[in-house]
């Protein structure tokens, strides 16, 4: 077995805006609000379940982060995965990571409004198998699952939507007041949103000279993905 981490190419927090129904909040075909980050920033309300009873029934806003990771780049079968978030400022909210359709399926296209929706919230498809409560001034390490790791191997990236699970992925409608939210480092250099990849490396895998295999990237220069054999074993 091998380890490496793959950084997000593409990093986004959408807002639902505020409506005045949960369905109009959570199910909105656009969103009213996104941010495509580019540098670093903290953003504190990256995911938000939100309820505010008053006159006329009260308000409602959903907001949700969508990330984009190329793993072709990986020299071999992926068999685990660890999302890894910087948590910042919030951390009121419980988390589910989900399959996503957006920046055009394939990361080839910038995130547009429509692409709040684009996760199948009808029959959307869990890479978790928990709903952890979400972490500040530390990474959340979110530990993925089987189908996102055949996804993976199969279509040579992840795309992902990062939610509430309490209110959100599961559509059920707050009855009491409610503000849960969880912040977000976005495109910081030293606290990366990251993939932590663990795989089974093509072509050749044995120790060499007492190294592990799994500590070697090249011999005489040449990516170990690349190698067949050393010295005929």
């Amino acid at each position: 077995m091998a380890t490496t981490t793959v950084t997000a190419d593409r990093e986004v927090e959408a807002n639902s805006g505020t409506k005045t129904t949960w369905t109009a909040a959570r199910d909105a075909t656009a969103a009213n609000t996104f941010t495509e980050y580019s540098s670093a920033t903290d953003n504190d309300g990256a995911i938000i379940e939100l309820f505010s009873s008053g006159r006329g029934g009260g308000t409602y806003v959903v907001a949700r982060t969508f990330l984009f990771f190329d793993v072709s780049g990986v020299g071999g079968t992926i068999t685990a995965i660890d999302l890894k978030i910087y948590g910042v400022t919030e951390n009121t909210v419980d988390v589910m990571v989900a399959n996503s359709t957006a920046f055009g399926g394939s990361g080839d296209s910038a995130f547009v409004e429509s692409d709040f929706d684009n996760w199948s919230p009808d029959s959307p498809t869990a890479y978790m198998a928990s709903s952890p409560a979400w972490s500040i001034n530390t990474y959340n390490t979110l530990t993925l699952n089987a189908t996102a790791v055949s996804d993976a191997n199969t279509n040579g990236y992840l795309n992902v939507v990062v939610l509430g699970n309490d209110y959100d992925y599961v559509d059920t409608e707050p009855l009491s007041d409610i503000d849960r939210q969880g912040g977000v480092r976005f495109k910081n250099g030293t606290y990366p949103i990251e993939l932590a990849i663990t795989y089974t490396p093509t072509g050749w895998d044995d120790d060499v000279n007492g190294v592990v295999n799994a500590s070697i990237g090249k011999v005489a220069g040449i990516a170990e993905a690349s190698i067949g054999s050393v010295n005929g074993t």
